[in-house]
C-alpha cells in the first residue's frame, strides 16, 4: 500500500467533520503563520480532504457566529481570520499541545471557587467553558481545579473576561496528618485518562501503516 491509497482509504472509512478540521488547520497551520486565509483558498485547502466548497462555507459561517472568526471583504472576496478572543484560546492550546512534558507536578492543585455566587449565569457559563478549554475540571458544583495551571494564563483568562477578582484563585495540597483520600484521585475522577490513552493506542495503529508506507517510499527514492 502506498501513501496515496492509505489516505483515501482512511478519508473514506472515516471522512473528517468540516467544522472541526477548520479549527485544526487554523490552529495548526493558518495562526502561526498570520492567522487569515482567503475563502478560496481554504476551499481549494480542503478539498482534497472531501469537504466540498458549499459545506466549508456553512462550516466557516458557523465558526463566525460562535465568535470564532471574523470576516473580511475586498471587493467579492472574502477573508478570515481568528478573532482576538479565539486567538488567545488558539496560543494557549498551541502550548499546552507541542510544548515539552518538563512541568514537574509538587502535589498542588490550583481551585478557582465561585463559592460566594459573584458572577452571573453569563459569567458562570464563560468562565465554565473556558476553563474547561484550558484543561481543568469540575472538581465540586463552584470549583475547577487543575493540577499544574499555568498561573499567567489563568490571570489573562479572567481579565478578558471581565471577572478578575470576582473569584477565589487558592492553591492546595493534602494534609499528611490527617487521614484522607489521595488529591491524585482527582484525576481519575475529573479527567477521562482512560479514555485519552485508548484513543492514542488507536492512533498508533492506524497511522502504522502510513509510517511503513512512507518510510518505504523514502527508502526507494
Amino acid at each position: 500500500m502506498n501513501c496515496n491509497d492509505w489516505i483515501a482509504g482512511f478519508l473514506a472509512s472515516d471522512p473528517p467533520r468540516s467544522k472541526s478540521l477548520v479549527v485544526t488547520i487554523f490552529g495548526d497551520a493558518i495562526v502561526p503563520h498570520g492567522g487569515m486565509v482567503w475563502l478560496g483558498s481554504l476551499i481549494e485547502l480542503l478539498a482534497p480532504f472531501g469537504v466540498n466548497d458549499r459545506l466549508l462555507r456553512t462550516s466557516v459561517f458557523r465558526l463566525a457566529q460562535e465568535g470564532w472568526l471574523g470576516a473580511q471583504r475586498d471587493g467579492r472576496r472574502a477573508s478570515y481570520a481568528i478573532t482576538p478572543d479565539a486567538m488567545a484560546r488558539f496560543v494557549h492550546a498551541y502550548r499546552r499541545i507541542y510544548a515539552p512534558p518538563n512541568v514537574h507536578w509538587d502535589g498542588s492543585w490550583t481551585l478557582v471557587l465561585n463559592g460566594d455566587g459573584a458572577l452571573n449565569a453569563a459569567e458562570r457559563a464563560a468562565v465554565r467553558k473556558e476553563l474547561l478549554w484550558e484543561g481543568y475540571s469540575v472538581i465540586a458544583p463552584g470549583i475547577m481545579g487543575h493540577p499544574a495551571a499555568d498561573g499567567p494564563a489563568l490571570d489573562e483568562l479572567l481579565k478578558r473576561l471581565g471577572v478578575a477578582g470576582k473569584l477565589f484563585v487558592v492553591q492546595g495540597k493534602a494534609m499528611r496528618q490527617v487521614s484522607a483520600r489521595p488529591l491524585s484521585d482527582l484525576v481519575a475522577d475529573g479527567w477521562d485518562v482512560a479514555a485519552v490513552a485508548g484513543g492514542y493506542s488507536k492512533f498508533i495503529a492506524q497511522f502504522e501503516p502510513l509510517l511503513a508506507a512512507l518510510r518505504a517510499s523514502s527508502g526507494s527514492n
